[in-house]
């Protein structure tokens, strides 16, 4: 009953204030009382102005490689993301959505190597820049086969090698990885960027750019993204003409095995579609078939499933007079759960309003009755749900003198942490900020924080978030010049051999052994 109600007013407000309210809840109400509001939320780093600290903002977040521009040069652009399989069109291929289709079944966030998203990696001291050493930015995640451009060809991406050390080091710049004359990682050089990937003649991320590809068996001018571009294809027991993106074009499709002319999937088959179940005259999944509408379960004149039966509709439930599975029946609304005289399912009935709960002047769910709003919760003189009780505010939380919840009270801000002048939450406390967290001269969340680190053998002045800075490195034993993470920085490969390169790139692996 709840979460049906509710749920128009959380498709409604979720585009615009995602993360702010939860499932089920009121929107001005509930959600802010798990700190998920706009305004208690930024205490967590989830707010908007805050959020913006753990990489999370357009602007910091092209820090780490998330801003929309930077997005591409990591691969995850969206005309580079169909590489992967995580366009709209070849994701149907595994009936996932557009998103859910990229390569490691998770969205551009959860898909990073540690599943942690830019405000959570920042707990563990990993900043958007700084995760990228300990695999938690967006684009060292590739690592693990996430990123659409990495799982290509070796299952290595082009910025794994960062991780565990180039064969090159400063004064080249990480950011601008073109900064380095030449390369083995990239199969082209510089003066190519690798923002502008194209802008190299031929391109690894675009398979299809160079003459002809080993990886697939058909090569250019046909194109990737549009599989039936290409004549033939064993990928798709099915060829061009046909359309992926209209599977039916094919006359015969192992992958969706409804295809035509029959079907083991459905007892009954094609030329019926599986997209509307009950084109087929008669289905055992429902049991009420067609020509009856599963969209509108109550086109059907009877059905098992639901104790109610047509002409009543299933989306104004109460226009069925008996209901057993709500306990109350016409003609009172479902939308107003107080039109029905009695509920068994709430302890509390009409003429009070679910919608203000506080109507009613008895609530066994809620230890306070009205006439105390529930939109204003601290307008109850007590209330169990809160250990501290009005005339203070749930939405300003510090207007309490003493707060159990937080183990700090007012009159400090929650919105602003460090103004409380102890904290134990944050083990570094006002009047250092907690969105500048380097303000404090010393953090043990930061373990480079000056002047010296027992947690990493190497200690400032070397920064963690350029690990290259400091010339060795027990952590990495690629500290430089030579790693045995990567054998081929010896300068000779055992992993790859003399073939190590592909033959477009003969000419240009000597300058790199010379730089070597």
């Amino acid at each position: 009953m709840c979460e049906i109600h509710f749920g128009i007013v959380l498709v409604q407000f979720r585009g615009n204030y995602r993360g702010d309210y939860q499932l089920g809840t009121a929107p001005s109400t509930v959600g802010r009382r798990s700190g998920a509001g706009p305004t208690v939320g930024r205490r967590g780093g989830a707010g908007p102005t805050v959020g913006r600290r753990s990489g999370a903002g357009p602007t910091v977040g092209r820090r780490g490689g998330a801003g929309p521009t930077v997005g591409r040069k990591s691969g995850t652009g969206p005309t580079v993301g169909r590489k992967s399989g995580a366009g709209p069109t070849v994701g149907r291929r595994s009936g996932a959505g557009p998103t859910v289709g990229r390569r490691s079944g998770a969205g551009p966030t959860v898909g990073r190597r540690s599943g942690a998203g830019p405000t959570v990696g920042r707990k563990s001291g990993t900043g958007p820049t700084v995760g990228r050493r300990s695999g938690a930015g967006p684009t060292v995640g590739r690592r693990s086969g996430a990123g659409p451009t990495v799982g290509r060809k070796s299952g290595t991406g082009p910025t794994v090698g960062r991780k565990s050390g180039k064969e090159w080091s400063r004064p080249y710049s990480r950011e601008k990885e073109w900064s380095r004359p030449y390369s083995r990682e990239k199969e082209w050089n510089r003066p190519y960027s690798r923002e502008k990937e194209w802008s190299r003649p031929y391109s690894r991320e675009k398979e299809w750019s160079r003459p002809y590809s080993r990886e697939k068996e058909w090569s250019r001018p046909y194109s990737r993204e549009k599989e039936w571009s290409r004549p033939y294809s064993r990928e798709k027991e099915w060829n061009r003409p046909y359309s992926r993106e209209k599977e039916w074009s094919r006359p015969y499709s192992r992958e969706k095995e409804w295809s035509r002319p029959y079907s083991r999937e459905k007892e009954w088959s094609r030329p019926y579609s599986r997209e509307k179940e009950w084109s087929r005259p008669y289905s055992r999944e429902k049991e009420w078939s067609r020509p009856y509408s599963r969209e509108k379960e109550w086109s059907r004149p009877y059905s098992r499933e639901k104790g109610w039966s047509r002409p009543y509709s299933r989306e104004k439930e109460w226009s069925r007079p008996y209901s057993r599975e709500k306990g109350w029946s016409r003609p009172y609304s479902r939308e107003k759960e107080w039109s029905r005289p009695y509920s068994r399912e709430k302890g509390w009935s009409r003429p009070y309003s679910r919608e203000k709960e506080w109507s009613r002047p008895y609530s066994r769910e809620k230890g306070w009755s009205r006439p105390y709003s529930r939109e204003k919760e601290w307008s109850r003189p007590y209330s169990r749900e809160k250990e501290w009780s009005r005339p203070y505010s749930r939405e300003k939380e510090w207007s309490r003198p003493y707060s159990r919840e937080k183990e700090w009270s007012r009159p400090y801000s929650r919105e602003k942490e460090w103004s409380r002048p102890y904290s134990r939450e944050k083990e570094w406390s006002r009047p250092y900020s907690r969105e500048k967290e380097w303000s404090r001269p010393y953090s043990r969340e930061k373990e480079w924080s000056r002047p010296y680190s027992r947690e990493k053998e190497w200690s400032r002045p070397y920064s963690r978030e350029k690990e290259w800075s400091r010339p060795y490195s027990r952590e990495k034993e690629w500290s430089r010049p030579y790693s045995r993470e990567k054998e081929w920085s010896t300068p000779y490969s055992r992993e790859k051999g003399s073939e190590s390169f592909s033959h477009t790139q003969q000419t240009e692996t000597e300058p790199v052994q010379d730089q070597m």
